[in-house]
């Protein structure tokens, strides 16, 4: 497939074009040899075959492509289950005119199609021809990346210079030894120690670690594909790291974690910063912290891209037909409504949000304390 050289940043659309005559719509089973399109069109990992291929077999996909001028516009990859049209492509920034386009292709060449049904992507809101569902989904924190470190370093705010240089200088006053160094892309015994430091973390803030074996497995499947893989060495053992794989010149954050023993030293915050010099080393355009909202994004410069749930349905009937994805996806909304609330709420003084604070603290520790955390692999 014909693509331009440079692909747009991962969070990006590529350019509008008006519907002419040019325009070719082509539609094939099996999506083993659109690999490198993707990659040169989105540059997004959640738009690429080796995640597809985590979950789904590329002889039982789709892949949708749109030419304009010769140019390739829009590649789809889905899947067809249960009526529904599931589209794999995620984290990347589509049209609403061209997802009508998709869904008239759909309900015309696949009858038994009841609804199209897409997550975490950017998309305006816009007046859809079939019935919608469009809610707020997840968000994506995202560094456009300069030049050089020394152009990212001197953007940073002045708090967050002077931290990096007396937390760094501390680090090294008391652990000499201390070294950060990148390991290689295949290397899974990082990756697997970096995924135990979370599990760590997460239960000193009585949170269950969502990266059991399974995902831990997954990382490092996709790490080698293509990985900057940073760490701290302290004593010659892994005290902090981070796994950032690459697609198409952008970098997208799996996993960062820290051994809880050095807070002090901001140890993560650190390790993060370096991890994202070394992606602005290879030239990588974009660094994606992916969903979370936390503090440390916004000093090393993440700015948040609102990713959306898109549900386009065949008619009203249909859409009635599809009750239970519907329901589903409006309690996840109001859920995540909620969820955005509380956090809005953190800092706030008022006793409703003290109560729903600490209620929710509560919960966490309960489900902490009876469930226990995922048995690690044999290589933690």
């Amino acid at each position: 497939m014909q693509t331009a050289h440079h692909p747009p940043a991962a969070g990006a659309a590529p350019a509008a074009a008006p519907f002419g005559a040019a325009r070719h719509v082509s539609c094939q089973r099996g999506a083993a040899g659109v690999g490198q399109a993707l990659t040169r069109l989105y540059g997004n990992l959640y738009a690429s075959l080796p995640h597809f291929a985590l979950d789904h077999d590329l002889d039982d996909c789709h892949a949708y492509a749109v030419h304009q001028d010769s140019r390739l516009r829009v590649l789809l990859v889905f899947v067809l289950r249960g009526g529904r049209v599931q589209v794999l492509n995620e984290v990347i920034a589509l049209d609403g005119p061209e997802l009508d386009a998709f869904a008239d292709y759909v309900f015309r060449h696949f009858p038994a199609a009841q609804a199209v049904c897409l997550r975490a992507v950017r998309v305006a809101r816009w007046a859809a021809r079939h019935p919608c569902q469009h809610y707020d989904y997840l968000e994506d924190t995202v560094i456009t990346l300069p030049p050089s470190e020394a152009d990212y370093h001197a953007s940073l705010g002045k708090n967050a210079r002077r931290n990096l240089r007396r937390y760094h200088s501390a680090l090294l006053q008391d652990h000499p030894d201390a070294v950060f160094e990148l390991a290689a892309p295949d290397d899974a015994e990082a990756v697997h120690a970096i995924v135990a430091l979370n599990h760590a973390r997460m239960a000193g803030k009585h949170k269950r670690s969502a990266l059991d074996a399974e995902e831990a497995r997954r990382i490092a499947l996709l790490a080698r594909e293509g990985a900057v893989i940073g760490v701290v060495r302290i004593g010659g053992r892994i005290c902090a790291g981070g796994v950032a794989t690459t697609n198409g010149g952008n970098c997208f954050l799996l996993v960062l974690a820290h051994d809880p023993a050095y807070d002090d030293y901001s140890l993560g915050f650190w390790c993060c910063y370096r991890t994202i010099a070394a992606c602005i080393e290879r030239g990588a355009r974009e660094f994606h912290f992916l969903w979370g909202r936390y503090y440390y994004k916004r000093a090393l410069l993440g700015e948040e891209r609102a990713l959306d749930r898109v549900l386009l349905y065949r008619s009203a009937w249909a859409a009635l037909r599809q009750a239970p994805l519907a329901l589903a996806a409006w309690r996840h909304s109001l859920g995540r409504r909620a969820l955005l609330w509380l956090h809005s709420r953190k800092d706030a003084h008022g006793p409703l949000a003290r109560r729903l604070l600490a209620a929710q603290a509560t919960l966490r520790r309960w489900r902490h304390a009876l469930r226990p955390l995922p048995t690690p692999t044999p290589e933690e």
